[in-house]
């Protein structure tokens, strides 16, 4: 840790990048919905199932979404059970958020009968190596899920509804309506900025800044955990971020 710190006082990075350079990212589709996402080593895969169900009570005329994050226990020595890092359920409900409050997933979109039949799109996002920057890797390998995910078509004749088969009809890929990118720092007790931190980035690090932004540049979401980060840091980071 001590070495890791000595070297970003020194503005180098331990595998040589600069502090705004993101490490490469890969995937690969292995059909419809089921995805595995590389950041460096940090890997991830991501398999979204779409299934008709019951609406909620409180909301019949709405869509059901949610992400589920688990981590295998061979994605981390450190951690000795399925429970992984302290903020992986934090890290779901983020990534969950921000594709909802910038209805990237309209869930009024799939209503499919109000109050008797609704989509619910399920997206799990399964840990496989963790080598850093699990935000960004949750969120990517969630979007690349649902851009290759498709649904079954639906038959509506008065209340009589019915699922058709794949043979019966092709199915169809899902309504995407933004695709909002987390783009995550990890913030060291010095205040600089590390875009993409790696694992052992991380560990010196005292805060972490996530700023998710869509296509068109425009700032969609910010979290942030840790201490306290200041404006003028978030503004670098932003500026960054416009930058990618």
């Amino acid at each position: 840790m001590e070495h890791v710190e000595g070297l970003l006082q020194k503005g180098i990075r331990i595998d040589a990048r600069k502090l705004d350079e993101f490490r490469e990212v890969s995937f690969v589709c292995r059909e419809p919905g089921s995805v595995e996402t590389h950041i460096g080593n940090s890997k991830a895969l991501g398999e979204c199932v779409v299934e008709p169900v019951s609406p909620g009570r409180s909301r019949p005329d709405q869509g059901i979404f949610n992400i589920r994050v688990n981590f295998l226990e061979m994605a981390n020595p450190n951690f000795y059970d399925s429970r992984g890092p302290r903020d992986l359920i934090e890290i779901g409900k983020v990534v969950e958020r921000g594709l909802l409050s910038t209805r990237a997933i309209d869930v009024d979109g799939l209503v499919i009968i109000r109050g008797k039949l609704v989509w619910k799109i399920t997206v799990c996002v399964h840990i496989i190596n963790d080598c850093g920057n699990l935000m960004d890797l949750v969120s990517i390998t969630a979007i690349s899920a649902l851009l290759t995910a498709v649904r079954r078509e639906v038959q509506i004749c008065g209340t009589d509804v019915k699922i058709l088969t794949p043979e019966e009809r092709k199915p169809v890929p899902l309504a995407i309506h933004h695709i909002p990118i987390t783009v995550s720092f990890g913030i060291t007790d010095s205040g600089v900025p590390l875009l993409d931190p790696s694992e052992r980035e991380e560990s010196v690090c005292k805060s972490r800044l996530t700023i998710a932004i869509n296509k068109e540049g425009e700032v969609c979401a910010v979290q942030k955990s840790g201490t306290p980060i200041s404006m003028k840091v978030i503004q670098r980071c932003c500026d960054v971020c416009f930058l990618i």
